[in-house]
């Protein structure tokens, strides 16, 4: 605090105060006076001022307060930082994890696109002796073509009142 404030406070001239300071030896840090709190607590009562002598008193508690609120959220700090690295190895876990289903996942993929290449080949292995068969016997095709048409017909000679009702 400078001088100019300490004696405007006590309402005395700044003289004053370097007399003040001189007489009860105060500490002097860099050609500058530097009063402790306790010189200002003398300081003030000498020259009869009690309520700077208060305020004084209650920053000293309030700056108390700020230390153990400061010290509350460090420890809060801590606490946090605690969880987040848990939260870390968490999500390591979960992608190694989904590294591991990406890979089943493509393992069953392609093991899919075989079995589905194999039954391909299978399918078209089984139509080969189907289509030799159809060629070979081409009277049994036939006459399965004609018991078809047969079916066909008379359902075109009905009339519309005959399909409807199904006389």
């Amino acid at each position: 605090m400078k001088v100019s404030e300490i004696a405007s406070k006590c309402g005395v001239s700044e003289q004053s105060i370097r007399a003040y300071y001189q007489r009860e030896q105060v500490t002097k840090i860099g050609g500058r006076w530097q009063p402790t709190d306790e010189e200002l607590d003398t300081l003030f009562p000498y020259y009869g001022v009690t309520q700077f002598a208060q305020e004084n008193a209650s920053e000293n508690n309030e700056m108390q307060g700020n230390e153990s609120l400061l010290a509350m959220l460090e420890n809060q700090l801590d606490i946090l930082k605690e969880q987040l690295k848990a939260k870390d190895s968490q999500i390591g876990e979960l992608q190694n994890t989904i590294s591991k289903q990406q890979e089943t996942i493509s393992e069953l993929v392609e093991t899919n696109k075989a079995l589905a290449a194999s039954n391909a080949v299978q399918i078209a292995a089984d139509k080969k002796p189907l289509l030799v068969e159809a060629r070979g016997t081409t009277k049994d095709a036939d006459s399965s073509r004609d018991v078809n048409e047969k079916e066909q017909e008379p359902q075109k000679n009905r009339g519309f009142w005959a399909l409807l009702f199904d006389f």
